[in-house]
């Protein structure tokens, strides 16, 4: 039998980061590293600004979600909760009229936890608010990691059933498409080899699948209208990588040879993001029938793992 290492939670982390504002937030605001908290939240967070002012103080991280306009406000606090910070995360999220609010902290008291869980349940859909421990574990002498733990979250089903918006039963429908995927895509052996961490069901027709690139990502989509459903990658941030893959033509062809007079490439001028995808028609997305439903999302499974194989062969 294989020897297999201790994991051992670090306690100190101002061994890594001494300072909050100087290292922690610094660090954090990096790409790869709201990446990684993205990935746990199941939100992909954009930076605006780093020590954003708000009147005579600064919220450390102000960002936005991906290709939403859904403002979002981190404060950092790498000691336990107090009354202190969690009126700085009410007055920068009512000052920056954010609607995602994420309060970052060494150790949660029970009495916050209670505080952030009330506000989840006594505001309305559009309000969305996260309390996490931030953690670094490592395997005897290995390099640190770091852990975002989720203390408390938004119940995204009990929010959108208890919103009066008439556009919820189609965000119901989308999160019930997206859970329903999930618990397909954990059954497919193959796709679970490529692909050991999934976001949260989505509100919306999209699903981002993230492999641990900050830079691009696979997604799936499904279109009720037009009847397809949707597998590609996407890349917000480098144009680099999107013409690596552009001009890797005969890599694509292997993988997908008998769809490449299908494969779209959408490049439009004046947009940072692009996509590289392939559809399928003929889709009753609309369908509740389970069997028709898991062909589907073998497709997905399927088409995901060849774009992962692509982005594995040209990108180093």
């Amino acid at each position: 039998m294989e020897n297999l290492g201790k994991l051992e939670k670090v306690n100190d982390i101002r061994k890594v980061w001494p300072d909050e504002a100087r290292n922690f937030t610094c660090w954090l605001a990096k790409e790869e590293n709201l990446a990684i908290l993205s990935d746990e939240i199941g939100l992909t967070l954009e930076l605006i600004e780093r020590e954003s002012p708000v009147g005579s103080f600064n919220v450390d991280i102000f960002a936005k979600v991906q290709d939403t306009e859904q403002k979002v406000i981190i404060e950092n606090q790498l000691e336990q909760s107090d009354h202190d910070h969690l009126g700085k995360v009410l007055t920068y999220a009512s000052n920056k009229d954010a609607e995602i609010l994420i309060w970052i902290v060494k150790r949660a008291r029970q009495e916050h936890q209670r505080a952030i869980e009330w506000l989840n349940q006594h505001t309305d859909d559009k309000i969305s608010v996260f309390m996490i421990e931030i953690e670094l574990w490592k395997i005897e002498d290995s390099k640190l990691a770091p852990r975002f733990n989720i203390v408390v979250q938004p119940d995204a089903w009990d929010k959108i059933q208890r919103s009066t918006d008439p556009a919820t039963g189609s965000q119901l429908f989308c999160m019930e498409f997206w859970n329903e995927f999930q618990d397909y895509a954990s059954t497919d052996s193959v796709f679970s080899l490529y692909y050991t961490r999934l976001r949260k069901p989505s509100k919306q027709n999209a699903q981002d699948i993230p492999f641990g690139n900050p830079d691009l990502w696979t997604f799936a989509k499904f279109d009720t209208r037009k009847n397809t459903i949707t597998c590609g990658i996407y890349i917000p941030y480098s144009k680099k990588h999107y013409e690596q893959i552009k001009n890797s033509q005969q890599i694509i062809d292997k993988y997908f040879p008998t769809e490449k007079e299908d494969i779209i490439k959408d490049e439009k001028e004046g947009r940072q993001s692009t996509y590289i995808t392939i559809s399928k028609d003929n889709c009753d997305v609309s369908s509740h029938d389970s069997k028709q439903r898991g062909e589907y999302f073998k497709w997905i499974c399927d088409n995901a793992v060849k774009w992962k194989k692509v982005i594995d062969e040209i990108i180093k």
